[in-house]
């Protein structure tokens, strides 16, 4: 299964704004019945109106969002949804998000994408011998 989990920024600040995208592919045969469990990270607020998808239908229930729908082989779907990082955060915090693939024929994909707030950066030193 090729389908990803990204977020647009790894390292940002409290207060920014991250977009999480989904894509869904199928290199086989017509997946009629797809189902995507997503629960949103407990250090963002989802903002309003941001959710967006290709295809299929979708549902936000107590900070889990849903999908429903087909993946053909030739087309896939993409959601994507922005959420803003809590202001109170003052130490590095992890703001990990994990969505369940299922494909409706038995096959259960897990993919993750993870943020880093206040994180520092390290920069090693170059060695030439």
């Amino acid at each position: 299964d090729a389908s990803t989990k990204t977020v647009s920024n790894a390292q940002p600040q409290p207060g920014d704004a991250l977009t999480y995208t989904i894509r869904l592919s199928n290199p086989g045969p017509a997946l009629p019945s797809v189902k995507v469990t997503d629960t949103l990270p407990l250090n963002a607020t989802l903002v309003n109106g941001s959710i967006k998808v290709s295809s299929g239908s979708w549902g936000l229930h107590t900070g889990t969002l849903t999908w429903t729908g087909s993946v053909s082989p030739s087309i896939g779907v993409t959601m994507t949804y922005v959420m803003t990082i809590s202001s109170d955060l003052t130490l590095p915090t992890a703001i990990t998000n994990t969505v369940v693939i299922n494909d409706g024929l038995g096959h259960v994909h897990t993919r993750f994408a993870a943020a880093i707030v206040n994180g520092e950066r390290v920069y090693l030193p170059i060695l030439h011998k």
